[in-house]
């Protein structure tokens, strides 16, 4: 049992990882989200020049 629970709890770790935003808000587009965080980003870099 030693190396699956190895591989289950890597596993676990990568989807909190990779899904942690979009599950818990329950956004419906991922890509959406990534698309207005872009932009986010880019408006700060404009306020700072």
């Amino acid at each position: 049992l030693g190396p699956v629970w190895h591989i289950l709890v890597i596993a676990v770790i990568i989807m909190m990882i990779m899904g942690y935003r979009f599950s818990f808000r329950e956004i419906p587009d991922p890509n959406f989200n990534v698309e207005n965080i872009v932009e986010k980003v880019r408006n700060k870099a404009r306020e700072s020049n």
